[in-house]
């Protein structure tokens, strides 16, 4: 196990921090977070860790709305302000610009959208749950039956698990 503090973030969502002259990526971690985690890959220059849990929060972080934030993977910020998930997106493609290179002229950076809550069109499953576990997650009363995956009542606008939060 590994102790990381996190310094800033890169697209998608990576954390990156340090240890030594190693660059860490942990992926769902945000500056000012000190996380514990499990190395998955490593090499001379940098390691990928898997979080396992966060051993102090960033000084900016709020209570997520959901109630199933963390375990069915559709959100991966729901922790931070919007403004905030705004702000790192931002540094974020601007980071992707200036790696590669690219000239866009004067940034005016992300709009945000009107829908904060229940927009989200992505989710990513990193590990099966069995249908036993899946039943026992809390859903809202008008949520969609799940699908064949059993997870699609956990989508975004989908996201129905918590109902709509603005």
């Amino acid at each position: 196990e590994i102790l990381v503090k996190i310094e800033k973030t890169e697209f998608p969502s990576i954390g990156i921090g340090r240890e030594g002259e190693r660059t860490i990526y942990v992926k769902n971690s945000f500056p000012g977070q000190i996380i514990k985690g499990k190395v998955k890959r490593k090499k001379a220059d940098y390691a990928e860790v898997k979080m396992l849990e966060v051993e102090e929060k960033a000084d900016y972080e709020i209570e997520a709305k959901c109630p199933v934030f963390g375990i069915c993977g559709g959100c991966s910020s729901q922790n931070l302000t919007y403004e905030k998930q705004l702000e790192l997106l931002g540094q974020e493609v601007k980071e992707l610009f200036n790696k590669a290179n690219v000239t866009t002229g004067e940034y005016e950076g992300v709009t945000g959208s009107e829908f904060q809550w229940e927009y989200r069109n992505k989710m990513e499953r990193s590990a099966v749950m069995k249908r036993s576990e899946i039943k026992k997650l809390p859903v809202r009363d008008d949520a969609p039956e799940p699908g064949r995956d059993g997870l699609q009542r956990y989508q975004s606008r989908s996201c129905r698990a918590a109902g709509r939060h603005s």
